[in-house]
């Protein structure tokens, strides 16, 4: 059984939105109106159960960057912020990262960027790791 890659998603307000683009390690969302809330999304998946790594916490994404643009204005959020806390492990220093769970929040003041004009989110990744293939998994059991 071969893992499958991420696919970033996020949760705008509780709707679903794929990316517009994918360049590299960013990820970037176009981001309708004014969100109450923004959820990072992606596959988990625990590096010990899968005999990668001694690893036993539920990994998803790891962020090395999070921007939010409004028009003009530029509103960056380092991977160390203090307020990443729902849905994401602890800041990791030597590698520049924070992974999520699969399932990361960000804190409702970090969406409130002045400016006009469309919202846009990108996310720089700094890593992934190797997830289990559900697709496969679902069709054996089915059978």
């Amino acid at each position: 059984e071969r893992p499958s890659k991420v696919i970033n998603i996020a949760s705008i307000d509780g709707i679903r939105l794929n990316p517009e683009e994918a360049a590299g390690p960013h990820r970037i969302f176009y981001i309708p109106g004014k969100p109450a809330g923004i959820e990072i999304a992606s596959r988990d998946a625990v590096p010990a159960e899968l005999g990668l790594a001694r690893d036993p916490r539920s990994l998803g994404v790891a962020i090395r960057r999070i921007e939010l643009h409004h028009g003009e204005a530029y509103g960056p959020v380092e991977p160390n912020d203090p307020r990443l806390t729902d849905g994401f492990h602890t800041y990791e220093p030597a590698t520049g990262i924070r992974w999520t769970t699969g399932r990361a929040l960000l804190p409702p003041e970090l969406l409130t960027v002045p400016g006009r004009g469309p919202l846009k989110r990108v996310l720089t990744l700094g890593g992934a790791t190797r997830y289990p293939d559900l697709g496969k998994q679902a069709g054996a059991r089915a059978a």
